[in-house]
This record gives C-alpha cells, structure tokens and sequence, in this order.
C-alpha cells in the first residue's frame, strides 16, 4: 500500500534534515582534527563548535572514532571515484598507472583531513573503538583503490607491455608504489625540512622520478626513454584532475 503523500513528504524532510546535520557534525570533526589533532577532537567539541547538543552528536556517532572512520569512509569515496576516472583515461596502461599516481598526489593535497585521519586509524586503538559496521565500511572502502590499480597491472600484462617476474602477483607490484606514494606524501605533509635534512627540493618531483624508475626497472613498457609522459601527465591534468571538479 502506497503511503499518502504528506506522509511521505514529511519522511523525505525529516531525512534530509538528518543528511543536513550529519554534514555539519563531519565538517565540524575534519576542522577540528585539522587544527587540533585527534587529541582535540571529542564529541562535546563538535557539538560546541556547531552548537548542538551532545545528545544530538551521540544520536549519529557512538565515539569520536566512529566519526573519524565515518570522514575516511565520506572522502575515501571521492577518492575511489578520482581513481576510477584515472582508471579510465585514455592511454596505455602505464599511462593510466600515471594517472593513477597523479590522483594520488592530487587527492592527499585536496583533502588534508583524509590523510591525516588514515595515519590516525592506521597508528592507534581507532578501529577497535568502531562499531562492526563502521570497520565494515572503511574495509570495504579501503580495497577499492588497491583493487582498481591491480586491474591496470593485469591489462598490461595482458597486452604484452608488461611481464612479471614468477611469484610476483600484481598486488605485489601496486604495494611498492603504494609504499612510494604513501611515505612520500606523508614525508610532505609533515613538519620535516625535506630540503636541509634530505637535500629534497623538490619531493613531488622525487617521487614521480622514483616511481618512473620502479616502472622502468620491471620494464613496463613504454620504457620512459621511448615515450613523453610529460605530455601524458599534462593530459591526466585536463581530463582527470580538472574535469573531475
């Protein structure tokens, strides 16, 4: 039986004025996380800061650590979808591996808050605090992107550009770059002088050449003598990045 249609109407007001709070009660956690850190936040933070009651806040989230896995799940989501349109790009596969470290780099830049919430869950007791099914959620989250970028291995691997050595799954490969782009970015977003203590000035750079150098080690093919990505990188730029916005 079809519901009459003020009652639906008042069902449709009353979920979005629950999505409407639960935006400002996230919005209001990533600003405090980023000015304070995860010591800083606390659930009668956020609720002072938008000036909500507790009892509101808690009616969404049971603890501070299901609201940080709530915001990794919220813009780890806008990362799987960078990384699908990278996924997409027109070129060979190495050139959609490009892509993908392009949106790497441009999603850890965009959304701060997301870098710095991942390095929070993964180096402290977080997960164990989350409901069931937050860690359901942020697992699931999580598996997309390693998932999309192993596909981009094994289409390579299927045209010929690219032959692995025995036991070296592509899984395997994509966790050496992860690594690369992960402690690169993190290196970046830290308070260490990279250029006086490591002589790096100009890490993105640095990382581009290393991971250019993984790639041309495995002899993933176009080797980087033989192929402009320079161009290729330009591209990502246009039909990746700023389309994406």
């Amino acid at each position: 039986m079809t519901p009459p249609k003020s009652a639906t109407s008042t069902e449709d007001r009353r979920k979005l004025r629950l999505e409407e709070r639960d935006r400002r009660i996230l919005d209001a956690a990533r600003e405090l996380l980023l000015r304070h850190g995860y010591h800083g936040l606390s659930m009668e933070a956020i609720a002072e800061s938008i000036h909500f009651s507790r009892a509101v806040v808690y009616q969404h989230y049971k603890s501070k650590e299901d609201v940080l896995v709530a915001l990794a799940v919220q813009t780890g989501g806008r990362r799987v979808d960078l990384f699908e349109r990278a996924a997409a790009f027109r070129g060979r596969p190495r050139e959609r591996m490009l892509a993908i470290g392009e949106a790497v780099a441009h999603f850890a830049t965009t959304y701060p808050s997301h870098f710095k919430t991942e390095h929070i869950i993964h180096t402290s007791s977080v997960r164990s605090k989350c409901s069931p099914e937050n860690q359901m959620r942020l697992a699931a989250c999580e598996a997309k992107c390693p998932q999309i970028a192993a596909g981009i291995v094994r289409d390579a691997v299927s045209q010929g550009d690219l032959v692995l050595p025995k036991g070296l799954a592509p899984e395997l490969l994509i966790f050496s770059l992860w690594s690369m782009y992960f402690g690169g970015l993190f290196l970046m977003s830290s308070d260490i002088d990279l250029e006086r203590k490591g002589g790096v000035t100009d890490p993105m750079n640095a990382l581009r050449r290393g991971s250019t150098a993984l790639l041309d080690g495995y002899g993933w093919k176009p080797l980087s003598a033989d192929w402009d990505y320079e161009a290729t990188r330009k591209r990502v730029a246009q039909e990746v990045i700023r389309a994406g916005r």
